[in-house]
């Protein structure tokens, strides 16, 4: 198994909580010795240590279990309680394995037992390689986040009726609310609905083969359809779609565009025409 990669820091730098100089010592040059830029402040009793975090930033804390007046554990309680997520290993005696247990449940990174400190670097080298992971992780999901507020914001206040269902169930997972003005349904009877509930019944089994989720079309698409809104009105819907995935469900971001006006403005002017024609077809005057 690959040596954990050692994160691009200059100077490591890393809090030592340890009572016995001659550990300390030993920490410390175990670390120099394995090629590691370190930069170590010590701390023997909790004062001192709540006095060094509060003037220095540190890349990760190393600790005995047994101090003066702390064990590795209340270290460990206190800083995640102020809000210090840096890691932690402890580096100690004999631990047991109950206690080594109980320590890494509570988010412990690591134990390097004192008689085994060759794994010292190594332990801090992961540690370090996961912190940077992590941090990573958390800006990217930050970014995520602020991107999905936006499209949020975007989706909320399209003038256009607007929602996503599940491809599978059919049911709708969320409607913005140009959908629960036009249609009638509040947003909770929304989500308790699926597709079928407005779309007219003659066209369900069109529906199912248009989203049969075994189609891979890959792109958006728009069709047209009739839709039935609370009160029972029949309206014409340009349906604008493009599938999406939300975490694991394979879903669809739908645009509905009421046309029953402009399809009704369309078969009036066909009308016209067809009595002007018929007119005109009807004369036995030369009329054009």
């Amino acid at each position: 198994m690959a040596a954990p990669t050692l994160v691009s820091i200059e100077t490591i730098r890393i809090l030592l909580l340890e009572d016995n100089p001659a550990d300390a010592d030993l920490c410390i040059r175990k670390l120099k010795s394995a090629g590691l830029p370190v930069d170590v402040d010590v701390a023997r009793v909790s004062q001192e240590i709540m006095e060094r975090v509060g003037s220095r930033i540190y890349d990760v804390i190393l600790s005995d279990y047994h101090l003066r007046d702390w064990s590795g554990l209340d270290a460990f309680k206190w800083f995640r309680s102020s809000g210090y997520n840096k890691p932690l290993i402890l580096v100690t005696e004999t631990l047991g394995d109950e206690l080594a247990i109980e320590c890494i449940k509570a988010g412990v990174n690591d134990y390097v037992l004192k008689e085994n400190l060759e794994r010292l670097p190594v332990a801090v080298r992961r540690a370090l390689d996961e912190e940077r992971l992590r941090e990573e992780r958390d800006r990217a999901e930050k970014v995520l986040r602020e991107s999905e507020k936006q499209y949020r914001l975007l989706f909320d206040a399209n003038p256009q009726p607007m929602w996503v269902f599940d491809l599978e169930t059919l049911r709708f997972i969320t409607v913005n609310n140009a959908a629960v003005q036009h249609y009638g349904y509040s947003q909770k009877e929304f989500l308790s609905m699926t597709l079928r509930q407005v779309q007219l019944e003659e066209e369900f089994e069109c529906l199912l083969t248009a989203v049969d989720p075994r189609r891979d079309r890959g792109e958006s698409y728009a069709e047209l359809w009739k839709h039935r809104k609370k009160d029972g009105t029949v309206i014409d819907v340009k349906v604008s779609s493009q599938p999406i995935i939300l975490g694991t469900v394979k879903a669809q971001l739908v645009l509905a565009h009421d046309v029953t006006a402009q399809r009704r403005a369309e078969a009036d002017v066909r009308a016209s025409k067809d009595q002007l024609q018929l007119l005109l077809d009807s004369t036995a005057e030369a009329i054009y």
